[in-house]
């Protein structure tokens, strides 16, 4: 059988071949999100691909990729996520005639890895969350900054890509209090959610130290506050998480915040349809939206979390 990598030099080591495929792939994706975790998940399965003497892409080549990865202790969901990226850089190889026909109808053959019970993430106890909230060194311009970060995340349920797209503008008072507006979620619906006090505490001493008033809300900076760029990225949001929970003695991710959001809400008296019309989930929301619920103002879930700023 014919080596898949023939004589065609996209397929060769020739790193700048394989940018042109990889590109192809990425440059079609909608969100930032989708081009970070396809860019890693097909430049893993390239690395593996090299690593291979005279490979064959077939069904096989495929399945015995999801062993090694296995091997290595990627989760189902990892698994998958990574078998979609390849099956689209399949498509995309078959479309520009880089690859042998029957390729892609063998990668399509392979199907997702079946899920063993659900993945429910880490969630912090009230005194974890009070102790990370607090670890940030607030002397500092970066300190308090950092410090907002977490807030927002921790007392408004934000994903991270949301939160870097923040802007001071949509922090505006309703019904007599603070909400972030127009808050563009997943496949780009917009909502309101509530910022309880304490959150808008550290925003505020993170503006007036800042004194940043336009860009996002967020920005790069030094640690005397010397502006390096508009906005963060998301992986400086994931960095900022687990630099701090590890100070704090444990290790925990944004989305982990997001949870602990709704965990610690809920135990403390927050309705739960109203933590769901915060945290933006779709069909939940369209649910309460068909029974009439609207977004309570007066009692945002973030409230509920008896977090002091020192």
């Amino acid at each position: 059988m014919q080596n898949a990598f023939g004589t065609n030099p996209i397929l060769s080591s020739n790193n700048r071949s394989l940018d042109v495929l990889v590109r192809v792939v990425i440059n079609s994706l909608p969100s930032p999100h989708s081009k970070r975790v396809y860019n890693i998940a097909i430049r893993h399965f390239m690395q593996y691909l090299q690593s291979q003497e005279e490979p064959i892409l077939d069904k096989l080549f495929l399945q015995t990729y999801i062993s090694a990865m296995q091997d290595e202790g990627i989760g189902e969901a990892s698994i998958n996520l990574r078998l979609a990226a390849i099956r689209k850089l399949s498509r995309e190889a078959d479309e520009l005639k880089i690859w042998p026909e029957t390729v892609m109808a063998a990668f399509a053959s392979v199907k997702n890895i079946p899920h063993r019970g659900k993945r429910i993430g880490n969630r912090l106890t009230i005194e974890q969350a009070q102790l990370l909230i607090n670890t940030p060194d607030t002397a500092t311009h970066l300190g308090l900054r950092n410090r907002a970060i977490l807030a927002t995340l921790l007392g408004c349920g934000t994903r991270r890509q949301e939160l870097v797209n923040l802007s001071p503008a949509q922090l505006q008072l309703r019904d007599g209090r603070w909400v972030i507006v127009d808050l563009m979620g997943k496949r780009n619906k917009t909502r309101t959610v509530t910022v309880p006090f304490w959150v808008k505490q550290c925003i505020d001493a993170y503006l007036a130290a800042s004194q940043i008033c336009s860009g996002r809300l967020f920005q790069a900076m030094t640690e005397n506050g010397r502006i390096l760029r508009d906005h963060i990225s998301s992986e400086t949001v994931r960095e900022v998480v687990l630099m701090y929970s590890h100070r704090c003695g444990f290790s925990i991710t944004p989305h982990d915040l997001r949870r602990t959001y709704a965990k610690l809400a809920l135990k403390n008296g927050a309705k739960i349809d109203q933590i769901q019309l915060n945290l933006g989930h779709e069909s939940l929301a369209t649910t309460h939206f068909y029974l009439g619920n609207e977004l309570d103002l007066k009692n945002g879930p973030g409230d509920f979390l008896p977090i002091q700023i020192t």
